[in-house]
């Protein structure tokens, strides 16, 4: 069968990327390092110079609009036990998806930590208009150490292969003393957020179905490599250190130094391009992905498989059609925060002005050391008086707060960041509670619209590859611990494709609104179950009351239901003790199962010959009589 040749294939990879790489730098980069210097406030270049000993302060519009609305953002998918739930799309996965929902949800809690995946992918969103996550599943080692002492010659033959360095004998008892060390590979499931310069992508993509090429340009080290099963030899021979970028040297404020490491050494970082591209590999006429590791500075191919799709995800807050990069906070906020810059500053120098004027003074007639260093109450030597006059510089600068003022309001508008939602308007209280309801209700709608966008564009493309890549590598059931109790989870029973719903939530103001209409509910659920006599339906059931409670506690901020209400459709179970291993409780049950079986088979045994002696007695009573005629 022909195929592409490993040259073929990295001449055709190494010119996406380069194309990627370019239009990357010459476009995308530039801006994102200007948001960044906006969000710090330290860009003092863009308002030019300012001149000695007047004002250099720098309006924060860009940071202020992006950490008052991050809050808000997050809170929906944090705050609950469920970022994600899938819903079944038959009668015949009603069980396996809530197992569904209940196992993937687990894994990203667990395998990652979600606070930091959600808000890094949030604010790389907010702040440079396109954040980007893969999602990958690893099998990582976990070695445990257990120390015996006094252990038997019995003992230690059991566990020779596992034992980790000497082993000790104690000559007076016979005894051995030694340790072993075990190793345990499981799966994990994790959700990588990459920094922005890293992630690789074609200049006119729309969206992420109709990429050819994706890749992820990250530094690496040797060992790490290895350890993910690329040759050795190959890796050993990468060459090239981390690359400075000018946003990654900018992120770390120019405290950035390269490192220098022996070629031998594993913990070496070298670059490396893992590409996903769509390429017609056995030339049959037909476009697939395949999944290709390059190194970044001598573009030799380490390893390339064949895969079924990219592990990507990628969000804009403010989507424009036909493209995959919107508009970020710092697009909303950049002129306003150059125009307020402009402004405070001339309000600052006018203050100066006022209070330190410039003066006339009469040349050879005054002390000019004693002018150039004013103390307070300190003195100016002058030959007469009248020699020093000061040139008043009316103050104006109350006439700009207006405009200030004006600018905020403008900046508010647009991002849905208002003073009122932060708790900052020290006049709230003189508005109408109306006037403030629908000033909030407008500022929550923009919030929502973005948190929308964050969850339909990103977390269900994240949740949706976590279930595939759980459907297809996790090849056991697993036991997890769920609501203070040992649950078995079996993936291999699951669809890797289910209906899914995302929690959205709102602002403080309908958090409350949701909670007051549960309770609506809940009242009338109270008057229905009077009605038709109990809660065992047709109208209301138990399991329909334990919803809504259910959602209440969501809508509160509260985490874990069952804290406050017991599940109805839960099964009675005898409660395990607490650290109970759950293959230890399986091995007991079997054991009494296995007993009771055992009494069962000696029971009937006794009953059964308990009978034949009756039988034989029967037996021998009736041949009696017939034996004495016969006599």
């Amino acid at each position: 069968m022909v195929k592409m040749t490993d040259d073929e294939l990295r001449a055709l990879v190494t010119k996406r990327r380069d194309s990627s790489a370019s239009f990357m730098k010459t476009g995308q980069s530039k801006d994102r390092k200007e948001a960044l210097e906006f969000y710090r406030g330290d860009n003092l270049k863009c308002y030019g110079d300012s001149g000695a000993g007047l004002s250099t302060v720098v309006s924060r519009d860009t940071m202020e609009a992006i950490e008052s609305v991050l809050p808000g953002l997050m809170k929906p998918f944090v705050a609950g036990d469920e970022v994600v739930r899938y819903e079944p799309t038959g009668p015949e996965d009603e069980e396996s998806a809530k197992q569904a929902t209940e196992y993937i949800n687990y894994r990203f809690s667990n395998d990652n930590d979600g606070f930091r995946v959600i808000h890094d992918a949030l604010k790389d969103g907010l702040m440079f208009r396109l954040g980007a996550a893969k999602v990958v599943c690893e099998t990582v080692e976990e070695t445990s150490t257990t120390f015996y002492k006094d252990a038997t010659a019995e003992e230690l033959l059991a566990v020779e292969k596992d034992i980790d360095g000497d082993i000790m004998l104690d000559e007076a008892t016979g005894l051995y003393q030694f340790r072993i060390m075990t190793t345990e590979k499981r799966k994990v499931y994790r959700v990588i957020v990459m920094a922005p310069e890293e992630f690789l992508f074609e200049e006119t993509l729309t969206d992420l179905t109709d990429a050819t090429f994706l890749g992820h340009m990250k530094t690496v080290s040797v060992g790490d490599l290895i350890a993910m099963g690329l040759p050795k030899d190959k890796c050993m021979k990468l060459q090239g250190g981390d690359p400075i970028t000018d946003e990654k040297e900018e992120r770390f404020e120019g405290e950035y130094d390269e490192e220098h490491m022996d070629s031998d050494d594993l913990a070496r970082r070298v670059s490396v391009l893992e590409a996903y591209v769509r390429v017609d590999y056995e030339k049959k006429g037909r476009l697939q992905w395949r999944r290709v590791w390059i190194g970044g500075n001598n573009s030799m191919v380490i390893f390339h498989e064949e895969v079924d799709d990219h592990p990507f995800c990628v969000w804009t807050p403010i989507p424009m059609p036909h493209k995959l990069i919107g508009m970020g906070m710092h697009d909303l906020t950049r002129d306003i925060q150059m125009q307020k810059t402009a402004l405070i500053r001339e309000q600052f120098n006018n203050v100066y002005l006022t209070n330190r004027p410039q003066r006339e003074v009469v040349e050879g007639q005054v002390n000019i050391e004693d002018l150039l260093n004013p103390t307070v109450g300190g003195l100016i030597r002058v030959k007469s008086i009248g020699n020093i006059q000061d040139r008043t510089v009316p103050f104006m600068a109350g006439g700009s707060s207006g405009m200030v003022e004006y600018l905020d309001n403008v900046r508010e508008s647009r991002t849905g960041s208002t003073r009122y939602n932060q708790g900052k308007d020290t006049e709230s209280l003189n508005k109408t509670a109306t006037g403030i309801s629908i000033i909030q209700n407008a500022s929550q709608q923009r919030q929502e619209l973005i948190a929308r966008q964050f969850a339909e564009g990103f977390l269900k493309n994240v949740f949706r590859k976590m279930l595939a890549l759980v459907c297809k590598y996790q090849d056991k059931e697993e036991v997890i611990k769920l609501r203070g109790e040992w649950v078995p989870m079996d993936p291999r029973e699951w669809k890797d494709s289910y209906n899914m719903s995302v929690a959205v939530g709102l602002g403080t103001g309908n958090r409350e609104q949701m909670v007051g209409q549960l309770t609506n509910l809940l009242q009338m659920d109270q008057q229905i179950i009077q009605l038709q006599g109990g809660a065992d339906g047709p109208i209301v059931t138990l399991a329909n009351v334990y919803e809504k409670l259910k959602r209440m506690i969501e809508a509160m901020g509260l985490k874990g239901i069952e804290n406050y209400y017991s599940d109805p459709g839960a099964e009675q179970q005898e409660p395990q003790q607490q650290g109970e291993d759950p293959a230890i409780a399986k091995a007991q049950a079997d054991a009494a199962v296995a007993i009771q079986k055992a009494q069962i088979d000696a029971q009937t045994k006794i009953q059964i010959a308990q009978i034949n002696a009756q039988t034989d007695m029967q037996i021998a009573a009736m041949n009696q009589p017939m034996m004495g005629m016969a006599a």
